[in-house]
């Protein structure tokens, strides 16, 4: 009897116990969902004490929630961190691509000269730069040779980027001077080659726990790219050359999300658009349908009714389109019918002194809101290597 008066009484516990668990496991993973439970209300004049509300929060005034889209958190990792490193060219310049903080990346490239049996003969934390002592080439006797990296910034906070120099002398003539900078001729620019190859591999598969130097954290080093507002324009500059710019923006836009219609770099347009990846646009009613498979054939086709030199050529003439596209307020245009349906967005590079700094349009030469135009530059900004 006793048995049966206990289950009795624990099994409306159990029973509510289960029904809890129950509950937490159905819970909606987007937190919009969450049920908002009211606040109790005691009625005036009776008492709250054992409500456990002692600590009582100030009177505020209460603002209206606003509808907004679940939010996802932005794309943290770059493209080129689906590598650790990578060997990087433009034009006759090479250099490595650490997805590492310079901190990180300091002791990186100490070790991998230590690991040949090398002595750096100068460490200059102030410019971020190292320097091998003179060593014999095998590849070429007779000659003594030496190396020089330098660290930059990369486009992520969380990358450098090593150059690598070297300089090559007669051990006959041992006052030589530098007989090539960056490698960029003859076998000077094998070695170059040979060693940032060297180092790459060396990145990839070294140790993953590294630590940072603690000298080296004291590294401070211009940023290469920074999203600003000018005349409550977003615009993003990129510190580097134009040619620079255009492969570090090819990249980007080349990247999942992105599409690419077209471009002139000879007046610094790309034309492009966005998609959400995963899907493609379908030509009837412009409906949306997933794609299983790769990226590629995920991607909407790439295709534009209108080729960039005629979209320019038919831009409003008014004087925010004429000072942004041809550096002209005052300028006169014939006038020219209008396009239809011009599809996605103008990216505008504006070269500087040393630096480039970029707007976004529709396709009509039209600004976007702040907040749209921000966004997208954010993300283009986050794809830059």
């Amino acid at each position: 009897m006793k048995q049966v008066l206990f289950w009795i009484v624990k099994f409306p516990l159990l029973l509510g116990l289960l029904w809890g668990l129950s509950a937490c496991a159905n819970r909606q993973p987007d937190y919009f969902k969450a049920e908002t439970i009211p606040v109790v209300k005691v009625p005036e004049g009776l008492d709250d004490s054992r409500l456990g509300q002692v600590y009582r929060l100030p009177q505020q005034e209460i603002i209206e929630p606003t509808a907004f889209e679940t939010p996802f958190p932005p794309t943290i990792a770059t493209q080129a961190s689906k590598k650790q490193a990578s060997l990087q060219q433009l034009g006759d310049k090479l250099w490595v691509l650490n997805d590492r903080s310079v901190a990180t990346t300091w002791l990186q490239v100490i070790d991998f000269w230590l690991q040949r049996g090398l002595n750096l003969a100068t460490t200059d934390v102030a410019n971020a730069a190292l320097q091998t002592h003179w060593f014999k080439e095998a590849l070429q006797p007779g000659f003594s040779i030496r190396y020089r990296l330098s660290l930059e910034q990369g486009f992520q906070d969380n990358t450098t980027e090593i150059y690598v120099s070297n300089q090559k002398r007669d051990d006959s003539n041992l006052a030589s001077e530098w007989i090539t900078v960056q490698g960029d001729i003859g076998d000077d620019r094998v070695h170059a080659q040979l060693t940032a190859a060297s180092l790459v591999t060396e990145l990839i598969n070294g140790p993953r726990e590294v630590g940072d130097s603690f000298l080296a954290e004291s590294i401070r080093l211009p940023e290469k790219s920074s999203l600003s507002i000018i005349n409550d324009n977003p615009v993003l500059r990129l510190n580097v050359t134009s040619a620079r710019a255009y492969k570090a923006l090819s990249n980007a836009l080349a990247s999942e999300g992105f599409l690419t219609y077209g471009s002139d770099l000879a007046t610094g347009l790309l034309h492009f658009d966005q998609y959400e990846a995963g899907k493609e646009k379908r030509r009837l009613f412009g409906l949306l349908r997933a794609r299983q498979g790769s990226q590629e054939d995920s991607t909407p086709d790439k295709k534009s009714p209108y080729p960039v030199e005629e979209i320019v050529a038919r831009l409003p003439n008014n004087a925010d389109v004429n000072e942004l596209f041809f550096d002209d307020k005052e300028l006169v245009r014939q006038t020219q019918p209008k396009l239809s349906n011009v599809p996605g967005l103008l990216l505008v590079i504006k070269p500087q002194n040393g630096f480039q700094l970029l707007y976004l349009r529709d396709g009509y030469g039209r600004k976007l809101k702040a907040e749209n135009a921000k966004n997208i530059l954010d993300t283009i900004r986050l794809r830059l290597f």
